[in-house]
């Protein structure tokens, strides 16, 4: 309890990991002859009458990433392509694309088939888990067309320096910078309106 409580209701996922590794040590530490009796880590009939339900705490803490009104997403994508870099691309791609992140910067020319007008991301990339194929419209097709080619590499959205994966706060930092540029012109800036905060990569999706 004294490892836990600290972390059970503001890191509750963690907090759950946690407890399911100290009951596999002290079972396997049972067996072996290191220790005997009850578990003290077990959540069945022990834990469960001293902790708050980890579903219920994560019910009550879930809520939407931060997304633009829609009226507002054809402002921002014009604001987004009279930009150059190679982030900028990438963020335009995840959006046309509805992707994560982590599927944006790890993105492969091999992975890409403009026959059939599709991109096969492979399942060590993905949540799930297993490949995921993304159809590719036109104004992607477009894109991809205008991406300039890194000799030796083949991510579609190299790292200018490093010639690796961009990195995930680029993405975020990009959308941040653009917020305060359209605020110090005026505009409104691509805020959430219901959360009050800038819009991330992710709530595009």
């Amino acid at each position: 309890l004294r490892i836990l409580q600290p972390i059970w209701a503001s890191k509750t996922e963690t907090a759950t990991r946690v407890r399911g590794r100290i009951e596999s040590i002290l079972d396997w530490a049972e067996h072996r002859g290191y220790r005997s009796g009850k578990n003290p880590a077990a959540w069945d009939g022990n834990l469960e009458f001293e902790l708050p339900s980890p579903t219920k705490l994560k019910k009550r803490k879930k809520r939407h990433h931060p997304a633009l009104p829609y009226l507002r997403v054809g402002a921002f994508m014009a604001d987004l392509r009279s930009r150059q870099g190679v982030s900028i691309r990438a963020l335009e791609w995840g959006i046309l694309t509805a992707t994560r992140s982590q599927e944006i910067r790890g993105a492969r020319h091999s992975e890409i088939n403009l026959q059939l007008k599709r991109w096969t991301i492979p399942k060590e990339r993905m949540k799930l888990e297993k490949d995921h194929v993304v159809p590719l419209s036109e104004a992607t097709l477009a894109l991809y067309e205008c991406l300039p080619v890194r000799p030796g590499c083949d991510l579609l959205f190299p790292a200018p320096e490093s010639g690796g994966e961009l990195t995930d706060a680029a993405l975020s930092e990009l959308i941040d910078g653009m917020h305060e540029r359209d605020l110090s012109r005026d505009g409104i800036g691509y805020l959430d309106p219901v959360q009050d905060r800038v819009a991330p990569p992710h709530g595009f999706r």
